[in-house]
């Protein structure tokens, strides 16, 4: 009897020939004289009629016919693996692998990784690391790589691939998580870190360019630009501001070629934006200088004289309780005449009739006044006003109202008294000649009417007596020789005419 050869069993005792050998079932083996297959045991693969044990890197299950290539993420360390291991976390591998190789730089794993991560930007690992980490403040990571400091004037805050350049103005050391701002009076770029302004120059943070001092302003430091104060000047990239000249005014900072000379009557000492006009009450003959002189009495100065003034003519001084004079109009009824510290009364004939004369008039032909008089007044009856004067008429003499002079009182009238504004005619029985301040009685042998000039004879025959203002016929029996009988009844006689 002959044994069934390796692959085949045959089930029962007896078998008469080779044909009663049944092949093995695949996953099963037998290597001969076999009453049963055996199954492939776990880390061997098995042919019919062999078995061969799982080199590393491969595995196998029971009843396998053939290793595998151990997975992904997992490790068949030895012959006979029947179980991959998986990979610890820091560890990855890939398919067929006899051991997990460590996560390089820069990259990770958890347990059972086929391949490592790469760290997220702005992280970094180690060898075998488990984890990435944020790339710490003050440095950065290229690609997971570790940690490289910043270099100088540049800077990260953490988690940064690369450092930032410090912005203009500001600087940072090596390795800094953040930039400083450079001094006033100096600028900052990511090349040269702070470096001083020139001259006329001012950075006030530090920001690159540094600014020019501008017209109207001084640097005296690089870190500050200070406006001129007022009466001092500057052109632009000044370190300091120049005061105005003393005589000048300077008005405008920004601008010293424009320089105003002070007027008479103000002044400046210097370091002045404008002249200082001369207080009234005070005379300033120098401009650059403080000349203020108070002006003696009698004479005045408005705000900004250079010299003090008499009064003009028509006004006169007035002295406050200050001191300072100033000149007013001359009252009505008065006169100054220039210079004047007092007003001086119009004198009897003139007259003032408005505030501010200088001279007074003389009143017109037939006006008059007393003095100290705006007005002059018409001459009333019986006076005569000339040049101003009245003077009341003689006797003999008359004047009406408004009349320059005194009339002679005409014949047939007289005018007895001083003021005699009108004639008065003689009665009847008087006579007056030109110029007679009464009248003359006519005498017996004579007569006359009422405003007579002169007494008229009685004709032949004809008598009267004194103050007669008619002539009587002789009666009868008598004659009057010559008219002037003043009885002729008395004196009867015979003549050598007869009467008639």
């Amino acid at each position: 009897m002959l044994p069934c050869p390796a692959g085949t069993y045959v089930a029962y005792p007896g078998a008469a020939s080779l044909e009663e050998c049944v092949e093995c079932a695949k996953g099963t083996y037998s290597l001969g004289n076999a009453s049963v297959c055996l199954s492939c045991p776990a880390g061997f693969a098995c042919s019919a009629s062999t078995k061969s044990e799982c080199v590393p890197s491969t595995y196998s299950n029971a009843s396998s016919v053939q290793c595998f290539a151990c997975p992904a993420g997992r490790f068949c360390p030895g012959h006979g693996t029947h179980t991959p291991q998986p990979c610890e976390a820091g560890y990855f591998s890939s398919s067929g692998s006899a051991a997990c190789s460590p996560c390089g730089e820069g990259s990770f794993s958890t347990g059972g990784a086929a391949e490592c991560v790469m760290c997220e930007a702005g992280t970094f690992s180690l060898e075998n690391s488990t984890s990435c980490v944020a790339c710490p403040a003050g440095s950065y990571c290229v690609g997971g790589t570790p940690p490289v400091l910043c270099r100088e004037n540049s800077y990260s805050s953490g988690g940064e691939e690369a450092c930032t350049p410090c912005p203009n103005g500001t600087v940072a050391s090596c390795g800094a998580s953040s930039c400083v701002a450079c001094p006033p009076g100096t600028l900052g770029n990511s090349t040269h870190g702070c470096s001083i302004c020139a001259p006329g120059y001012y950075s006030g943070d530090g920001t690159p360019p540094c600014s020019p001092c501008e017209a109207g302003h001084a640097c005296p430091t690089t870190s500050v630009m200070e406006a001129c104060p007022a009466g001092y000047t500057a052109p632009s990239l000044s370190q300091s501001c120049t005061p105005c000249p003393a005589g000048y005014a300077c008005p405008h900072a920004d601008q010293p070629a424009a320089q105003v000379a002070c007027t008479p009557g103000t002044y400046s000492v210097g370091a002045q934006a404008a002249c200082t006009v001369c207080p009234a009450g005070y005379a300033c003959p120098e401009t650059d200088r403080d000349s203020r002189q108070a002006c003696a009495y009698g004479s005045v100065a408005g705000e900004g004289q250079a010299t003090c003034e008499a009064c003009a003519a028509g006004t006169v001084f007035n002295a406050s309780m200050l001191g300072i004079g100033t000149c007013s109009l001359c009252d009505e009824g008065h006169f100054c005449p220039n210079g004047s510290v007092t007003m001086q009364a119009c004198p009897a004939g003139t007259f003032a009739a408005h505030r501010g004369a200088a001279v007074c008039q003389t009143c017109v032909q037939g006006a008059y006044s007393t003095g100290r008089a705006s007005v002059c007044l018409p001459c009333e009856e019986g006076h005569a006003c000339s040049d101003g004067s009245r003077e009341a008429c003689l006797p003999g003499t008359y004047a009406e109202t408004a009349w320059a002079a005194c009339r002679t009182c005409p014949a047939g009238s007289f005018c007895p008294a001083s003021g005699t504004s009108e004639p008065l005619a003689c009665t009847a029985g008087y006579w007056s000649g030109s110029g007679a301040s009464y009248c003359v009685l006519c005498m017996a042998g004579s007569f006359s009417s009422r405003g007579a000039a002169n007494c008229s004879a009685c004709p032949h025959g004809w008598y009267s007596l004194d103050n007669a203002t008619a002539c009587i016929p002789c009666p009868p029996g008598s004659f009057c020789p010559d008219g002037w009988h003043s009885h002729p009844c008395l004196h009867l006689r015979c003549g050598s005419a007869f009467s008639q």
